[in-house]
């Protein structure tokens, strides 16, 4: 079977994408397309969405479950790991790190962030 390598060190973003394309190898033809993606990620951000109200003991769910940080990163990068997989289907891997530096570069601009290179 196909393996994905990865650094222990390397940094988040490629650990996730990493993660990404271990699950497209493991479950190959089951991922489904676009659209059983897009119900996954609105599945797992329901799930980030509990958490929250776990946490603030807020709505139906509080009672059904201990609040935990844990479970709410848990859930956070299941939506990080289906935005990811989204992203790996339409090979827009370089366009995804383009548009980081973008969204960095505005906050640079606006003076609320700075570079430490």
């Amino acid at each position: 079977m196909k393996k994905v390598i990865i650094s222990r060190n390397a940094p988040d973003l490629e650990k996730i994408r990493a993660i990404s394309d271990a699950l497209n190898i493991f479950f190959k033809d089951k991922q489904g397309g676009p659209y059983e993606m897009l119900g996954r990620l609105l599945e797992e951000s329901g799930e980030v969405a509990t958490e929250v109200n776990r946490l603030e003991a807020n709505g139906i769910k509080q009672d059904k479950g201990d609040a935990s940080v844990t479970k709410l990163c848990d859930e956070a990068v299941d939506v990080i790991k289906v935005i990811m997989q989204i992203v790996a289907h339409y090979e827009a891997t370089e366009e995804l790190s383009a548009a980081i530096d973008r969204e960095l570069k505005v906050a640079v601009d606006h003076n609320v962030a700075e570079f430490s290179d």
